[in-house]
């Protein structure tokens, strides 16, 4: 069961909550799954500009937060729903956290926006791209067993570090974690 206390980090975290999992131990990022038949897609496909790159980004990042409520919000969504948004870890968490949830009987309603988003690191050798995100939460409320518990002094917007990464054609969210730097959310 989720404590009034945890809601704070997992709302700011939403979206990390189902990707807990994609760092392994010694800090590195997993690598994804699958195999390759031609030579890696760059992150930034020419003649493709930084604002072309940071909308596919935004995009790909509210598809991905809007997708990992509607899982947490219904234990009867199968989570490869992620498919298009997230990696297969993303999933795999995703599922894991869904299970978690159903079995407290705790649930997410509303909606997460993005304010604000900027390129913080393009990558093109590890075809990785990191971009920080003004996320809105103030509308996501948990519900357990029916009743609202969401505490009504927890922040309602965090800034996000999200990192996306390329595969063949698609860009996709690997992880999203609470940026600690300087907040971009005004």
């Amino acid at each position: 069961m989720i404590q009034p206390r945890q809601l704070i980090g997992i709302l700011a975290l939403l979206g990390t909550l189902s990707l807990t999992g994609c760092v392994g131990s010694s800090g590195s990022v997993a690598q994804p799954l699958g195999e390759e038949t031609s030579a890696p897609s760059p992150v930034i496909s020419s003649p493709q500009s930084r604002e072309e790159l940071l909308a596919e980004a935004v995009d790909v990042i509210n598809n991905y937060y809007a997708t990992v409520l509607q899982i947490l919000s219904d234990p009867t969504i199968d989570a490869s729903l992620l498919k298009p948004y997230g990696t297969v870890n993303a999933i795999d968490q995703a599922r894991s956290d869904q299970d978690e949830m159903a079995t407290d009987g705790e649930r997410f309603v509303g909606e997460r926006t993005i304010s604000n988003a900027l390129i913080q690191e393009v990558d093109t050798a590890q075809r990785n791209l990191t971009v920080l995100v003004c996320s809105e939460y103030g509308q996501v409320r948990l519900m357990r067993n029916g009743a609202d518990v969401t505490p009504p002094d927890r922040p309602l917007r965090s800034t996000m570090r999200v990192t996306l990464t390329r595969e063949n054609q698609t860009l996709l969210v690997e992880r999203s974690v609470l940026w600690e730097g300087s907040t971009i959310c005004s």
